[in-house]
């Protein structure tokens, strides 16, 4: 398999990652993690896909900086399922993808003295299913969040351009 990438005039390179070194286990205890993100200084965000909690470690040492309740109910492959800091030198957000009861969502949680604040939401109506929900966030070097939605195990979403399902979607704006 190969794969590629060009660039033309304009286009701004993604930042260089982090250094990360971990001797032996970053962090242990978990019980279903699914989305790991690296913070600037270091710290990680952890989404635990089951019981919906997002967790920050600095070190070994965690704690719940915030929650999506409904995220725990989801069954099958659902539940918390990706994480994406909002870009800026302080992050004023946390953006989360996960399965309610009624479809996959976006939401954006405000972070402010090292708390999450409620889940508002960016993008709904995303399908769900026991299988293939799909998840994974990130915001790319022109700012925009992207988001990689999953077919919810009906193959047609993927080429049915009316669907959200099987896709990789950009928010602008």
């Amino acid at each position: 398999m190969y794969a590629g990438a060009s660039t033309t005039a304009g286009t701004k390179q993604p930042p260089a990652l982090p250094a990360l070194s971990y001797p032996g286990d970053a962090v242990t205890g978990l019980d279903l993690p699914w989305s790991v993100v690296v913070l600037d200084d270091g710290a990680l965000l952890v989404a635990e896909r089951e019981t919906g909690e997002i967790e920050r470690y600095d070190g070994t040492a965690g704690e719940v900086i915030g929650s999506i309740p409904e995220a725990a109910a989801a069954g099958g492959e659902g539940g918390l399922l990706g994480l994406a800091v909002e870009p800026g030198p302080v992050p004023g957000a946390i953006y989360a993808y996960y399965t309610s009861a009624a479809d996959n969502r976006v939401v954006r949680l405000p972070w402010s003295d090292g708390r999450l604040g409620a889940p508002e939401p960016v993008l709904t109506g995303i399908p769900a299913g026991d299988i293939h929900n799909g998840g994974r966030l990130a915001f790319g070097p022109d700012g925009h969040l992207y988001i990689g939605t999953g077919d919810a195990g009906v193959r047609g979403n993927a080429r049915d351009p009316s669907s959200l399902g099987g896709k990789i979607l950009r928010i602008v704006g």
